[in-house]
């Protein structure tokens, strides 16, 4: 399902970047879209991702938190992995 991340939900005034090391070469960021739809146990959004950046992090700029990981590009969408606690201060119940 969609997940619009917006004021008052924790996180949602932030700016995300993702950061990494592409083909080897210096570090590189690039911003985030704001809206994330759930992609198995990561999130789907905007943005650019090239070989090289998996694992690389996804940054709050605004906390200068690392938020996620960079995992993948799938079907036109960057791929993110959530750090610890990250489900849980979007206010998305967790089951344990």
């Amino acid at each position: 399902f969609p997940v619009t991340i917006e004021p008052g939900m924790g996180i949602g005034d932030s700016i995300y970047i993702a950061c990494g090391f592409p083909w080897g070469s210096s570090d590189i960021c690039y911003p985030l879209g704001s809206q994330f739809q759930t992609y198995y146990d990561g999130f789907a959004t905007t943005g650019r991702l090239y070989a090289g950046m998996s694992g690389g992090p996804v940054v709050d700029i605004n906390r200068m938190t690392i938020v996620a990981v960079n995992s993948a590009v799938a079907e036109g969408y960057v791929i993110v992995m959530p750090t610890v606690g990250l489900f849980e201060t979007l206010g998305i119940k967790v089951i344990k």
